[in-house]
């Protein structure tokens, strides 16, 4: 799902995985997004290097349980998203993210620092 509000979009993945990222890949969709809900908790299994670089996010917010039994997010994931310079926020460190836009902006409030 995109959402998109003036200059500001939104790009959630769910748990797509590379198979799902090629499909999107290939479709007419505008994939481009500031901000990216990554996909599958940060596994390595999603968020693929040529899926990252057509979303060309600003962040990226994993969504991922402290200490999970899938080590999830996982470190290829981590690298994926560091090398392209995306900004990186975990509900496992941050606890819950809120993002407001007004459209033009956006603001991020993490609940841990």
């Amino acid at each position: 799902t995109k959402i998109t509000f003036d200059n500001i979009s939104f790009l959630f993945t769910g748990d797509a995985e590379e198979n799902s990222e090629a499909q999107m890949l290939r479709s007419d969709c505008r994939l481009q997004s500031t901000i990216l809900k990554a996909g599958h908790h940060g596994s390595s299994s999603s968020t693929s290097p040529p899926f990252l670089e057509a979303v060309n996010p600003e962040c990226a917010i994993i969504m991922v349980g402290a200490e999970n039994k899938y080590a999830h997010p996982h470190e290829e994931t981590l690298q994926t998203l560091t090398a392209a310079g995306v900004n990186i926020y975990r509900t496992d460190i941050h606890g819950t993210i809120t993002v407001t836009t007004d459209g033009q902006t956006y603001h991020l409030s993490l609940e841990k620092e």
